[in-house]
């Protein structure tokens, strides 16, 4: 019997009669059935007695994991996928005006954080949600999304402009200069370049990365704050820099962040988890053709799936792996 094939059969519902009872011979020799995940295992019971113990109901619910991602594929294949997460942030910078007194420029900005999943805590083990996240038949995208998110929330900003996509993009938008609404700016602040309300800047090249912040008042709102705009060029008290926008980002506060999609993924050994992915280790992948091997405690997920956004032919598959999910849930009281 192979070992990568039962487990997968059993996990969607698709374990043949010929199966179950070779699986029930090999019972005899071995209760532990040991060539089987713990959710292949609760697949197991529950195929052939209808029922699923509390035991074995936690282990599996254990071992299934929501990682804000989508490379299910090299996940499977023991790399260590990029995991992204944008938080929301409110930041402020003070303006000092020429008449010695100063008034605020209010930011709200989005940045957009891409990690390696051994460096990241967005992920979730199934077993950390409190109630079936299965709902008639559909997995409750929203509530472990939430769950996610929850375990990153953190009121310091994490994201900052680097070199490489793996650490972040910042949008600055400002909301408001000292309580007069602003509408028409953006800048972004990725890789090695500086986007300034559409217009792309290259510092290296000697390009301005600051941008005139009375230049998005007229006339008469400049007035009501009793100031002037400045000359050509512009005073040094009218510019706000890419370096002033990025340190105020970072003593901001995060209102919120948040998850585009996750991987669900299924049928890992009891010991394996999502940080353990660093440099390729905890990275054991089952061989296609390996017959009757015991289930490596440290084995990746054998199985993923995309949500919100994931192939309609692979949903419709995944429907006996939701009936699977809630009675792992039915099975265990405490939750």
């Amino acid at each position: 019997m192979k070992t990568r094939a039962i487990n997968l059969a059993l996990i969607l519902g698709k374990a043949t009669k010929d199966e179950l009872s070779e699986l029930a011979l090999a019972a005899c020799d071995d209760p532990g059935l040991p060539i089987l995940c713990p959710l292949a295992k609760a697949a197991y019971q529950k195929a052939t007695s209808g029922r699923i113990s509390e035991e074995v109901a936690s282990t599996a619910l254990s071992t299934i994991f929501a990682i804000a991602g989508e490379d299910g594929e090299a996940l499977l294949e023991g790399e260590s996928i990029v995991v992204f997460t944008t938080e929301h942030v409110d930041h402020t910078i003070e303006a000092c005006l020429p008449n010695g007194k100063s008034l605020n420029v209010n930011f709200r900005s989005e940045g957009s954080i891409s990690t390696f999943l051994g460096n990241s805590d967005a992920w979730v083990p199934l077993d950390s949600i409190p109630r079936s996240p299965v709902n008639t038949g559909e997995l409750a995208q929203d509530e472990i999304a939430a769950a996610i998110t929850e375990k990153i929330s953190d009121s310091s900003p994490q994201c900052y402009p680097c070199d490489t996509d793996f650490i972040g993009i910042i949008t600055y938008g400002i909301t408001d200069i000292g309580g007069i609404r602003v509408n028409d700016f953006s800048a972004v602040d990725y890789r090695n370049a500086f986007e300034l309300t559409h217009q792309l800047t290259d510092p290296e090249e000697g390009d301005c990365d600051s941008f005139r912040w009375t230049d998005l008042l007229e006339e008469h709102q400049l007035a009501e704050l009793g100031i002037r705009r400045g000359g050509d060029p512009a005073e040094q008290w009218e510019l706000i820099s890419r370096e002033q926008m990025a340190e105020s980002y970072q003593r901001g506060n995060v209102t919120r962040r948040e998850i585009d999609r996750f991987l669900l993924c299924l049928g890992c050994g009891e010991r394996w988890k999502p940080d353990g992915i660093i440099e390729d280790e905890w990275a054991t992948v089952i061989d296609d053709d390996a017959e009757d091997e015991v289930f490596d405690p440290l084995q990746l997920p054998i199985l993923t799936f995309v949500f919100p956004d994931g192939d309609s032919d692979e949903r419709q598959g995944f429907a006996p792996v939701l009936e699977l999910i809630d009675a792992l849930y039915q099975s265990i009281p405490k939750l």
